[in-house]
């Protein structure tokens, strides 16, 4: 009887072990499984679609289907890549790609995915979903659409099975950290040139995971410290061939640096040693060269995968000095240099304009035009001495009594320490991509500004949200077209958008200004457009 029982308690044991174990690698696998992002091409002049990146053969998400035509460098039908949504995504995406003459611009989609597409999965991502109704867990579908040329779109579709982790994150402590870091050689820095949207965000524990998913790390393998407009990720200990994988992800990941809300650019290289002076101020500077070059130059290559031997470089010191140049002359200028672009009519209206467009400028005998221009090109740079030039403006308009447009980020007039309760200046509001935040920019508009504050916004492109942007914003007075974007005005369906927005403005009582314009234009599109107000060239003030 005892042998018995004795046999009953062994099997129950084994089948309770084997179920543990079953259900820790479901779990495991279901989270393994339960992040990704995949990246596409749409070519609209084709109606297809290829996919740019690799697909995951054993652990496959659930847009791994089987049998799918769209893969790896292998193009599928655009029909059917529509198929993996549901018909309200779909339509959604379909407006998108209508616009297909505009440029250079982001869209930014909350997706459902197809239930069918689940029957079309490989059996381990079907098993999955079907323990998921067991873990109280939704899955989210974003879908971001960069623009890139004419009938050519870019695609990240990120999948997530996360909760959202409002805990902020902590970043690690470079002064604390430095005596352990100090023992560390040969280490991997990653570095990250945040996007300006970022400055001031609260960075929570999810948006490091994903940040961190990006270059498939996790945070217990690396430190990850945050210097104002970089992040960057101290690794040790890390294998030539997870160096050269994590090196290959990252050149790829620039190439798409448009579809993510984080970062502009990354790099990636080795560095000696953290156990002295030199090396530790070096390390951001060398992250500045990097990252800063990567964001404007053409020759990304020259950025990533450097030696130590960068330290004694002569265009590595001359770029620290420069940069180091450059910011003393704007934290202590009392005296900058003024361009002025004069507000002009045109023979389609004879009301003049009193406005002019103005700028601060710098001048040294050390520091080139070129590195100037280069400095002022960084938006972290351009973000920083806002303040100082806008009040600098301001009392140049208040002295001249004059009325003038100045260039702000959004982000900068969105702090809290930029007033607007008693300027002169009108503020000519811009931001990435033109993705403007309503609601915050009214909330400040109306509560801390007065009734009559007048402001403008500097457009690039002319989308959809343009005008919700411009039927949103209250007490708006000027809209001016950037250069880039009047100089696309050759397409006779752009034409016709910005048609519709200067008839929207006129309708809000907006003055509507074009940058540049064509005098070899059709007179049919000056008379389309109702071209009222131009901007001339920028001219330098004589003191």
């Amino acid at each position: 009887m005892s042998l018995y029982f004795g046999l009953i308690f062994l099997f129950s044991l084994l089948l309770t072990s084997v179920l543990t174990l079953a259900l820790i690698f479901c779990i495991y696998l279901y989270y393994f499984a339960s992040w990704d992002i995949m990246h596409y091409e749409i070519d609209m002049n084709n109606l297809r679609v290829i996919r740019l990146n690799k697909r995951n053969k054993y652990l496959a998400t659930v847009l791994d289907v089987k049998n799918s035509s769209v893969g790896m460098f292998k193009y599928g039908s655009l029909k059917e890549f529509l198929g993996y949504f549901d018909d309200d995504s779909k339509l959604n995406i379909n407006k998108i790609l209508a616009d297909s003459y505009i440029t250079n611009v982001t869209y930014k989609l909350d997706v459902k995915l197809n239930d069918d597409i689940i029957k079309k999965t490989h059996f381990l991502t079907w098993f999955l979903f079907k323990i998921e109704k067991f873990i109280i867990r939704k899955h989210q579908t974003h879908l971001t659409i960069y623009a890139t040329s004419t009938n050519k779109f870019l695609c990240t579709l990120t999948w997530s099975k996360w909760f959202s982790n409002k805990k902020l994150f902590k970043f690690d402590d470079f002064k604390q950290s430095e005596d352990k870091l100090a023992k560390w050689k040969n280490f991997v820095v990653v570095g990250f040139l945040l996007k300006t949207s970022k400055y001031n965000y609260p960075f929570f524990n999810t948006d490091l995971k994903i940040i961190l998913k990006t270059v498939n790390l996790k945070k217990r393998y690396v430190k990850v410290f945050k210097d104002q407009d970089i992040i960057y990720l101290l690794i040790k200990n890390l294998s030539s061939f997870k160096y050269n994988s994590l090196l290959k992800k990252i050149s790829y990941l620039n190439n798409y640096s448009n579809l993510n809300d984080y970062y502009y650019k990354l790099t990636i290289f080795r560095y000696p040693l953290l156990n002295t002076l030199y090396y530790k101020h070096n390390l951001k500077e060398i992250l500045n060269y990097a990252l800063y070059n990567l964001y404007i130059t053409k020759k990304p290559n020259d950025y990533i995968n450097f030696k130590a031997s960068l330290l004694k470089d002569e265009k590595y010191l001359n770029f620290t000095k420069s940069l180091n140049l450059y910011k003393t002359l704007n934290a202590n200028s009392q005296d900058f240099d003024l361009f002025i672009q004069e507000v002009t009519n045109t023979e389609y209206i004879d009301e003049k304009i009193s406005l002019d467009l103005v700028k601060t400028d710098i001048w040294h005998q050390e520091i080139s035009k070129d590195q100037i221009d280069f400095f002022q090109a960084i938006p972290y740079l351009e973000y920083k001495y806002q303040n100082l030039w806008f009040d600098y403006l301001d009392n140049y308009a208040k002295t001249e009594n004059k009325a003038i447009l100045v260039k702000l980020s959004q982000e900068r007039f969105l702090r809290t320490d930029f007033l607007i309760n008693d300027t002169k200046a009108i503020c000519l509001l811009y931001a990435d991509y033109d993705d403007f935040s309503f609601n915050r920019l009214n909330t400040k508009i109306l509560l801390h500004g007065k009734l009559n504050f007048k402001y403008g916004v500097y457009l690039t492109n002319i989308t959809k949200s343009t005008y919700n942007l411009v039927s949103a914003l209250q007490n708006l007075k000027y809209i001016v077209l950037s250069k880039e974007l009047c100089l696309q005005l050759k397409n006779w369906a752009l034409i016709f958008s910005c048609f519709h927005l200067v008839k929207l403005a006129r309708e809000k009582n907006i003055t509507v200004i074009f940058e540049q314009i064509d005098p070899n234009w059709e007179t049919l599109i000056f008379e389309k457009l109702q071209i009222e107000y131009t901007l001339k060239t920028f001219v330098k003030l004589e003191k």
